[in-house]
């Protein structure tokens, strides 16, 4: 019993242990810009996304607006748009218990507790196959401040799947290795629940993992044992079901996530540099994100392509690979290179997409570190064979990017020779530097200090921590020089997380969007909790898609429609422009139909002199089918001036507009919309198919001054939607330029309404005649409900499982011991000398069976003895 507990207390303290030295080798790079700033920022989709989406995540759950989110973008579902960025992370919801204007500063501290997680669910996963855990922790450093752990200090959200991940191989060995229940199917569970689109691919790991070990007959693979797992797995699904089911039906909606690969782009990759990138990434540290320096050309800007291990390399691992033989481990590495390096089967990770994305090498990254800390222990790996190769890698590498010839144009225009084809020569020198003095570092560890195993884990414990806070510092300081102004986001964003008061705006009001200057830092909106058309957010509704591709906006991974876009901010009720450039009285009326305003803390801020509330009613409407048959400027001015309906739609509502027909002999446009108080020079005939007028003549101003009046009294969001009271002359369609989406629902002064989608990506709803109707909009995440149900139903057939499972282990511990029992009181009879195969009730007979005559008549000699010897006594 005192071992027991001994053993328990000392497996504790190297969690422990694992768990404060992640935190400190963290705190050599993150502490620092903590001091300096405060706050810690980066560049890029760091500062544009991961900081607002934090704050406004908190804002939304602090209100309890966690169905629909109005600040992003036009509108989105809040748990189905962010669920890929942070709603089952542990990590954010620790963020909800501090105050708003705390959460931009956590993301420092944030990261410190990140990679000590990580550092310590890596030593848990490692410290199984390794005899000295002073290796283990060094394996499960390298794994946690891996090249792929500093790149991805870039994307927040990617870290939850570095931290939970090694608990699925961990899981499955405790199961099928240990015969433990509970801990696969938990497992499964936070890995779903924390990230869909990392657990996608790491059920294909997962499968790849299971498959070779059961090969390896290090698992004493049953049908009971495969069954038991694969219902753990399917337990494990349902429980993260209440986040999963909605999370994923919304990325349905996204078309990059159903573009696959096809054709020869799955077999070979386009660009000839990304097969370098690959290999490179793990023999040197990371590029920045968006920067690349090795292979510039590679196309793989943001894929995550790192896997460099700080001090150590790729030498345990070709070291492993070399001198082991049908060994599990070895294999799963092979499997993992042979995935990276073709294309069709590397996006099998990331749900086949089209996309070149490598992020899922934090699984072989995780097999890579175990192989390095198995090669320490294991004398009979030759690590200096694996040093030798993985120097003349670096160095070939070094000298084929650093020194190859090539010919460049001179600020002449003239060519001439030159040497090198890295992008940045003062990174691609610093990165170089950096690997060789790690493998100098290396080679002093296993050859100097390693024939004293008493200092080689300390010695190798520091390097690690020296190099990884080296080079996390260089990749940090690079990508910070790339960022906005620091001292600027922190004072003007970050410390404004109750946004700033536009005037004249109450605050139970919310009937406007705002819009940045375009080329300006995206999702200003966000931080400051205002809906704006210019957004930066991957996962929105289908219907915004649509409605940016009908009028010819690009949107891709956000909305930024151009300065020419007029027409589409008058129908978005944008009614403030914010300009973090303020110019000077001298020339603040650079935005024709803007009228400049006021300055809020450095900011220009305009008003659109064309500005239409949310919530209005249009006179006329165009049907689909004509819709189509304009230009992409044409469909954006046309929406002014009426709304879009579908055939069927048209049908229904005819009576309560007037058509707008696309034909030879019709009538102009400005008589449909003006009552010919416009000419023809300013609407064309559409039916003419002319050239589109100026976004600042006088039909858009008719039209948005038209639409003003027609519009809502009052408008403005509830935590569960919006709602809207307006006055009407006669019965008509309110239109609403929200996204339309599945989940909502409407009442009319209490009556169920249908909402109609109209205008593409809209909606709208019948009202009838009459004064201060009131319209409200409620809004349900589809597929919460369901899944809600499921994750209950799954914990309750979780808890079943282990209550039965415990119940057959009590059962048959109470008959194993009633047989010991039973043993024990026969215990004489069984050392009898009758029975000479038997110790302790355990035969030492093996390979022999021993029949039922020979015992007879063994039994039978015994006695014949035992007369005689009596008959001797009697005679005596």
């Amino acid at each position: 019993m005192t071992d027991r507990l001994r053993s328990f207390f000392t497996s504790r303290h190297r969690y422990l242990e694992a768990f404060l030295i992640g935190a400190l080798t963290a705190s050599t790079f993150m502490v620092l810009y903590l001091v300096l700033d405060g706050a810690f920022t980066f560049y890029g989709d760091f500062n544009v996304q991961q900081i607002p989406f934090y704050i406004e995540a908190n804002r939304a759950v602090r209100s309890g607006a966690i169905f629909w989110n109005a600040t992003t973008d036009l509108g989105v579902n809040f748990i189905g748009s962010y669920s890929f960025y942070l709603v089952g992370s542990p990590f954010f919801w620790l963020t909800t218990l501090l105050p708003l204007e705390w959460v931009g500063y956590s993301f420092g501290y944030m990261y410190i507790l990140k990679f000590a997680c990580a550092t310590l669910t890596g030593y848990a996963f490692t410290q199984r196959f390794i005899k000295n855990k002073d290796y283990a922790l060094i394996a499960a450093l390298l794994y946690a401040f891996s090249g792929y752990g500093i790149y991805n200090i870039f994307f927040n959200h990617f870290h939850e799947a570095l931290v939970f991940f090694p608990l699925l191989p961990l899981g499955m060995e405790l199961a099928m290795k240990d015969k433990k229940h509970g801990a696969f199917a938990f497992a499964v569970f936070i890995n779903a629940f924390v990230n869909y689109y990392f657990f996608f691919g790491e059920v294909i790991f997962c499968v790849i993992y299971f498959i070779v070990r059961a090969m390896s007959k290090d698992w004493n693979m049953s049908a009971g044992r495969f069954l038991l797992l694969a219902l753990e797995s399917v337990i494990g699904l349902g429980m993260s079901a209440v986040l999963l089911v909605p999370a994923l039906m919304s990325a349905a909606d996204v078309s990059r996530s159903t573009n696959f690969i096809d054709g020869w782009k799955a077999i070979f990759y386009q660009s000839e540099q990304r097969y370098g990138l690959i290999i490179e990434s793990f023999f040197f540290p990371p590029d920045i994100p968006a920067r690349p320096n090795f292979f510039p050309d590679s196309d793989s800007k943001w894929a995550s392509t790192a896997g460099w291990m700080p001090v150590f390399s790729m030498v345990g691992v070709i070291a492993y690979l070399q001198c082991k033989k049908k060994d599990w481990l070895k294999r799963i590495i092979w499997v993992s290179i042979f995935f990276a390096f073709i294309p069709f089967l590397n996006s099998a990770f990331s749900f086949f997409n089209y996309g070149y994305y490598s992020r899922w090498f934090y699984m072989p990254i995780l097999m890579m570190a175990l192989a390095t800390a198995k090669s320490i222990e294991d004398d009979d790996v030759d690590l200096k064979r694996g040093f030798k190769w993985t120097a003349l890698i670096t160095l070939f590498i070094t000298l084929l990017i650093g020194f190859i010839p090539k010919k460049v144009t001179d600020g002449d225009g003239n060519l001439k020779w030159a040497f090198g084809v890295y992008a940045y020569a003062d990174r691609f020198f610093i990165y170089v530097a950096i690997a060789f003095a790690s493998l100098g570092l290396l080679a002093l560890l296993l050859w100097v200090i390693k024939r004293s195993s008493k200092w080689f884990t300390a010695s190798a414990l520091i390097c690690v921590i020296l190099i990884t806070a080296i080079y996390a510092n260089v990749f940090i300081m690079i990508g910070r020089a790339h960022s906005y102004d620091r001292e600027w986001m922190i004072t003007t964003l970050i410390n404004e997380p109750d946004g700033i008061e536009f005037p004249d705006e109450g605050d139970d009001t919310h009937d406007y969007r705002i819009d940045t200057v375009h080329g300006s830092m995206d999702n200003i909106g966000l931080f400051w909790g205002e809906s704006s058309v210019h957004a930066f957010h991957s996962i929105v509704p289908e219907s915004v898609f649509d409605y940016y591709n009908a009028i010819g906006v690009q949107r891709g991974v956000g909305s930024r429609p151009e300065w020419s876009h007029q027409a589409l901010r008058y129908l978005l009720s944008v009614k403030w422009l914010v300009d973090p450039d303020n110019d000077s009285a001298d020339d603040i009326n650079k935005y024709s139909g803007w009228t400049y305003v006021t300055e809020i803390n450095g900011y220009g801020i305009y008003k659109n002199d064309n500005y239409v509330p949310m919530g209005f009613v249009y006179e006329n409407f165009i049907t689909r089918a004509s819709f189509e048959t304009l230009s992409e400027a044409q469909k954006e001015k046309i929406m002014l001036l009426a709304i879009v309906l579908e055939e069927s739609q048209a049908e229904k509502y005819a009576d309560l507009l007037t058509m707008i027909p696309l034909s030879d002999d019709d009538v102009s446009l400005c008589d449909r919309i003006g009552g010919g108080l416009l000419t023809d020079d300013d609407v064309p005939y559409i039916a003419a198919a002319p050239s589109v007028p100026s976004m600042t003549t006088a039909v858009l101003t008719q039209a948005a001054s038209t639409l003003r009046e027609n519009s809502s009294s009052s408008f403005k969001y509830t935590t569960t939607g919006f709602e809207s009271v307006i006055s009407l002359k006669k019965d008509n369609l309110v239109f609403f330029s929200v996204p339309f989406d599945e989940g909502w629902s409407a009442t009319v002064n209490g009556q169920e309404a249908q909402i109609e989608q109209v205008s593409v990506g809209f909606m709208a709803v019948k009202v009838p005649a009459g004064e201060d109707n009131r319209i409200v909009f409620t809004y349900m995440t589809p597929g919460l409900k369901k899944g809600a149900l499921t994750s209950a139903a799954s914990v309750a057939v979780l808890a079943c499982y282990l209550i039965t499972v415990m119940t057959v282990k009590a059962v048959r511990k109470h008959r194993r011991k009633s047989s010991e029992e039973y043993e024990t009181e026969d215990e004489p009879l069984l050392k009898s000398s009758a029975y000479p195969f038997m110790i302790s009730g355990e035969s030492i007979v093996s390979d022999e069976q021993i029949s039922f005559d020979d015992l007879s008549a063994n039994a039978e000699n015994e006695r014949e003895t035992a007369e005689e010897a009596n008959g001797e006594g009697e005679q005596q």
